[in-house]
This record gives C-alpha cells, structure tokens and sequence, in this order.
C-alpha cells in the first residue's frame, strides 16, 4: 500500500518543504497543510501527489475498471492470469521467498521491472517498497511486467 503523510510546518519544529525528495521516496501524497482556502472555501487539507493514481487505477483494473495494458504493440484487455502473478501464501513475511514459492525470477533487473509496472517509481528495495509489492502478491493484484 503507498503511504500518505501529513506533516506541517509549526513554530519552526518541522523544516521540511513540500515537493522535497524526501517525501516523494516514502510515500505516494504528502498532507502539507490542513488550513487552506480556495475561493473562500475551507479550511481545506493541500497535498501534493506524486503519482498520477487516476491513470494507474484505471491501467491495471482497480475500482472497477478492466484491466488494459499494451503488450507486443498492440493495446487490449487480459485476462487475470496473464496480468498478475498468482497469489502467494498469506504467511509469508519477505518477499523473496514468497517469490521463491511461486517461481518467480529473483533477479534484481527482473524485480525493479515489477516495481515500476507496479506503480513504483525509483525503486531501490527498502523494505517499504519490498512490503508494497508483497501486499500485492498476497492479493493476487502483483501486475506481470509485460516484456
């Protein structure tokens, strides 16, 4: 799951600035105020969002939408077997030996492409994003890189 933090600037306590890499690396929406106004309209939470989340939902069939992703150059609907990998057992802890289990290829190239499809940009393995993806393979939502 992305992580949404909140975090605001108060009596110097807090330096951060919204947009800094710092939030963008650990989560996916970053709260930097809840006292906004917009057209006189408020107070009103403000977040700057890192990804654009309408697109990935839509691209790989969440709430809903059907699944569709480009393979070999031409753009269509796949089948559930076909996108993701299959669900592994809920037991597992680490990410690798739920690989493992299922014979998926643990090579590091192989496991970056699985993050990106998966909506995770930069990934570097902390564990984290090691957990995210995890989450997803129990779900039976891990997308399959398509080349």
């Amino acid at each position: 799951y992305e992580f949404w933090v909140a975090a605001y600037y108060y009596d110097g306590l807090y330096k951060g600035t919204r947009g800094t890499t710092t939030f963008s690396q650990i989560s996916g929406m970053y709260q930097y105020t809840s006292t906004n106004y917009v057209n006189g309209v408020g107070p009103l939470d403000t977040n700057v969002c890192y990804k654009d989340y309408p697109a990935i939902v839509k691209k790989y069939g969440f709430n809903g939408y059907s699944p569709s992703i480009t393979t070999g150059g031409t753009s269509g609907t796949q089948s559930s077997s076909e996108l993701y990998f299959p669900k592994c057992a809920s037991s597992y802890t680490s990410l690798y030996p739920a690989f493992q289990s299922l014979g998926i290829n643990c090579d590091w190239e192989y496991h970056k492409q699985i993050a990106k499809v998966n909506g995770i940009e930069g990934f570097v393995g902390t564990a984290a994003q090691n957990t995210q993806l995890l989450n997803l393979l129990k779900q039976g939502k891990l997308v399959k890189p398509t080349s």
